[in-house]
């Protein structure tokens, strides 16, 4: 009878969580083709412009990754130093820049990326850390979502879960770590990482 709960309650938990990132994927698509399709060009009452990600706007990236992959192999061990602007500072002014028709200069401005940005700040062994740590998170919080009895630990643990999704996708594109949005995802991460620990030493006081 214990196992059957068991199962249940972990097709239980699988069943929430693929429900969850179904509804995310569903209101970003949802989302995105209704600005693309609005008649206004900015956002009402602002002068935001309601879609940034332009056909320019890929182009330029595609060409910062490139140019940033390159210099990582010139240093993969260590890295040019951790650092918000090192890479301007180290590049930025560089006069080998050369812009090809079509293109737009890409050394003045950051990596637009945080896993290239870590692994050309850090060398690859400080991107591998950096990776090793989401996962262990992601794995501790998909791990308390499935033992915890607590309903607020399970929406604590779920939330988390689910937002390293939104975290890892966001940073392919631009950084994520400060910032508004930043520090409630770290209180909300430190929160199911206290839910895991509790878990733990309940599931040993029952052993």
């Amino acid at each position: 009878m214990v196992q059957n709960l068991l199962c249940r309650h972990d097709i239980t938990g699988k069943v929430v969580v693929m429900s969850a990132t179904l509804v995310s994927l569903f209101v970003i698509v949802i989302g995105t083709l209704l600005i693309q399709h609005s008649r206004t060009p900015m956002i009402p009452g602002t002068t935001v412009p309601g879609v940034k990600a332009t056909a320019d706007s890929l182009k330029y990236r595609l060409a910062i990754w490139t140019f940033t992959t390159g210099k990582i192999f010139d240093h993969p061990i260590l890295g040019i130093g951790y650092g918000k602007n090192n890479f301007p500072l180290v590049y930025g002014q560089s006069l080998n820049d050369e812009v090809q028709p079509g293109h737009l200069p890409v050394l003045p401005a950051g990596t637009h990326n945080t896993f290239l940005d870590i692994a050309l700040g850090t060398g690859i062994p400080g991107l591998l850390l950096f990776v090793w740590v989401i996962q262990r998170i992601s794995s501790s919080a998909l791990t308390n979502f499935r033992q915890t009895v607590d309903q607020f630990d399970k929406a604590i643990s779920l939330g988390v879960a689910v937002g390293i999704v939104g975290l890892v996708v966001r940073l392919c594109f631009d950084h994520m770590l400060i910032g508004t949005l930043a520090v409630l995802f770290w209180i909300l991460v430190a929160m199911a990482m206290l839910a895991h620990s509790t878990a733990d030493q309940t599931q040993a006081q029952r052993v």
